[in-house]
């Protein structure tokens, strides 16, 4: 017989006089509430989180196992070179270059170009065209009214801005006056260096440039090439 005093009070008893609702009549909590939505939702999505990873994984198995992609052996330069320097055997290498950045005119044998002279500055990894050799073929690289003319530059100046693809003029430099002998003249290559011992410049270091002019400049600028020295200047570009 439990005599405390004054005795416990009767849990239901107070709730029924106080007007309180049993405990668990509360509604949920919160944070019970989240988690059993993210639930419901995590198992909805179930079967697209599936098809992903499966996507996934197919993706990564086709690309560990695919076979490499086709390519061709071709010539590319082992170091870089300044436009006109011969090519030799240590200059160029054969190696394995993907199909779908292969030039059409790749050459694919050391013998076709060993002994070459390049008419471009390029870097090394640089796959060697046929179009990139001097000869013959620096033809194609014509307009249709002009005419390759192979002009040899003294000047510092006129040295440092003849580079393959720059447009230019030139001027003719006799007695103390210069006279334009060619307009708007494309620089088609510049040409391997020769026997500095057959040519007098005075010790003057010079460039040979083949430069593509007008057909009727070609003769002002040939006669003025036996009589002067001649110039290369940078023309305004045309407005748009």
């Amino acid at each position: 017989m439990d005599l405390a005093w004054p005795p416990h009070p009767d849990p239901a008893r107070a709730r029924r006089a106080t007007g309180t609702p049993p405990a668990h009549s509360a509604g949920p909590r919160p944070a019970t509430r989240w988690v059993r939505t993210a639930r419901v939702h995590l198992w909805r999505a179930r079967h697209l989180a599936a098809a992903l990873f499966a996507i996934t994984l197919a993706w990564f198995l086709v690309r560990a196992f695919a076979p490499p992609p086709a390519g061709a052996s071709a010539v590319v330069l082992a170091t870089e070179i300044r436009a006109g320097h011969e090519l030799g055997d240590d200059d160029v290498t054969s190696t394995l270059v993907p199909a779908h950045v292969l030039p059409a005119d790749a050459l694919t044998e050391l013998a076709d170009v060993t002994g070459a002279a390049l008419v471009i500055d390029a870097t090394p990894g640089t796959v060697i065209t046929r179009a990139m050799l001097a000869g013959p073929q620096l033809a194609a690289g014509l307009d249709p009214g002009q005419v390759a003319v192979p002009v040899t530059f003294t000047d510092r100046g006129s040295r440092s801005i003849a580079r393959v693809g720059q447009v230019v003029w030139l001027y003719a430099s006799r007695d103390g006056t210069s006279t334009r002998v060619g307009a708007d003249a494309r620089i088609l290559a510049i040409l391997p260096d020769v026997d500095s011992s057959a040519l007098d410049y005075g010790g003057t270091s010079y460039t040979d440039a083949l430069v593509a002019v007008r057909e009727r400049d070609a003769t002002l600028l040939v006669e003025a090439l036996s009589e002067a020295s001649i110039r290369a200047v940078l023309p305004a570009r045309p407005a748009r």
